[in-house]
C-alpha cells in the first residue's frame, strides 16, 4: 500500500522527492532500504535533513544511502554553514547541500550567509513552523502576511544568487495561496514529500492531502517510537486545517 501511494504521488500528483528528518525519525535499515529502492524505481530523489551542522553521522548516513540532497537545519551563520559544507565535502562531492532558514536570526544573517556560502550550496529551504516560533508566533500564523513577507524576501535573494528555493512548515491545503503568491519558488514540501512549484497549478490541494495520507500511513506501518506517536496526532489535526 505504501509503495502504491508513492507511485500515485509521483505519477498523478507530480511528487519529486522523499524527505527524511534525522532529528525526528528513527528508521531501521530495512526501512531505509525500502525508501531508497522505491525512490529509485520511481525516479524520485531522497533529501535528508541532518540533526545539525556538526552531524557527521547524519552526513555519513545520507552519503551511504545515496541521497541526492542534504539539508542543514537551523542555519543561522555563515560559519555554521561553512563548517557543514566542509564536513559534507570530506565524504562526498556529489550530494547537493541546502541551508534551512527557520529562525529570525538566520533571516537577519542571510546576506552574509549567501555572500560567503552560495557557491557551495544548491539552495535554501524556508521552514515556516520554527520561523514562527522564533518570532514568538504560533502555527496559526504560518500563512499570515507577516510570514509571507519574510518568505518573499528570502525567495528573491535565492533568485539573485541563482539558488533553488523550497518552502515548507505545517503544509496543508490552506498553504496553497501562500506558496502561489511567492515571486520565486522551486518547490514546496510536507514532512515527507517534496513537490515542484508547477504542481501548484490546479492539483496542489489534492497533492498535499495525498502527501499527508502517505506520511500517516508510513508512520502507522513503520517501527514506531514516541516521536512517531506524537506526529500521528499532529497529522490527524492537519487534515482538519
Amino acid at each position: 500500500m505504501i509503495k502504491e501511494l508513492l507511485t500515485e504521488l509521483k505519477k498523478v500528483y507530480g511528487a519529486k522527492g522523499i524527505k527524511i528528518e534525522l532529528s525526528s525519525e528513527r528508521l531501521t535499515e530495512e526501512e531505509w532500504k525500502f525508501l531508497k529502492l522505491t525512490a529509485d524505481e520511481l525516479s524520485m530523489f531522497i533529501s535528508i535533513k541532518t540533526a545539525g551542522a556538526e552531524d557527521e553521522r547524519g552526513i555519513f548516513q545520507a552519503v551511504n544511502i545515496g541521497a541526492q540532497n542534504i539539508v542543514v537545519p537551523m542555519t543561522e551563520s555563515s560559519y555554521a554553514l561553512s563548517k557543514f559544507i566542509s564536513l559534507v565535502k570530506k565524504q562526498s562531492s556529489d550530494i547537493n547541500i541546502f541551508a534551512n532558514i527557520e529562525t529570525i536570526n538566520g533571516y537577519k544573517n542571510i546576506d552574509e550567509i549567501l555572500k560567503t556560502c552560495s557557491k557551495n550550496i544548491e539552495g535554501i529551504v524556508f521552514g515556516r513552523n520554527d520561523f514562527c516560533s522564533s518570532l514568538g508566533l504560533t502555527s496559526k500564523d504560518i500563512n499570515s502576511e507577516t510570514i509571507f513577507e519574510y518568505a518573499k524576501e528570502l525567495s528573491l535573494k535565492a533568485n539573485v544568487y541563482n539558488l533553488k528555493f523550497y518552502a515548507g512548515g505545517n503544509v496543508c491545503r490552506e498553504s496553497v495561496p501562500f506558496f502561489s503568491k511567492l515571486p520565486y519558488l522551486t518547490g514546496y514540501e510536507t514532512r515527507k514529500i517534496i513537490f515542484d512549484a508547477p504542481v501548484l497549478n490546479g492539483i496542489s490541494a489534492g497533492a498535499i492531502n495525498k502527501a499527508l495520507d502517505f506520511e500517516l500511513l508510513w508512520l502507522q506501518s513503520k517501527h514506531q517510537d514516541k516521536f512517531d506517536f506524537a506526529r500521528i496526532e499532529v497529522l490527524k489535526e492537519r487534515f482538519l486545517c
